[in-house]
């Protein structure tokens, strides 16, 4: 049977699982901090780019950056991460509060009922 006519098959889709606005954000890796500081004056340089485009002349730069200037943003990359483990732990810590104090209630409703 041809690909295109193939029926599609009752395959379960998986729920998106709902972000917390609450939760830490992730941190972001050197190149990405690289590109923060970079993105700007490259749009000032090339103002007919794409967003594509620019993404690939920033990844030709990040290949271009000399280990030295790259120990920069592998510092601001490792002070990111230091800080989303402390908000993590902090929010996981919170989290857990939380679903004992909700145990706690059902418990209580729980012994109520009877």
């Amino acid at each position: 049977m041809p690909r295109a006519v193939k029926e599609k098959t009752a395959v379960a889709k998986k729920e998106k699982k709902i972000k917390d606005p609450n939760a830490p954000k992730k941190p972001l890796g050197a190149y990405m901090w690289f590109c923060k500081d970079v993105r700007e004056s490259v749009k000032k340089e090339n103002p007919g780019m794409s967003v594509t485009e620019i993404g690939k002349r920033l990844g030709e730069l990040w290949k271009e950056v000399s280990e030295e200037d790259k120990k920069k943003y592998l510092k601001q990359a490792e002070e990111d991460k230091e800080r989303y483990n402390k908000e993590s732990a902090a929010y996981n810590k919170e989290k857990i509060k939380e679903k004992e104090k909700a145990a706690a209630e059902d418990d209580e409703n729980e012994d109520d009922d009877e």
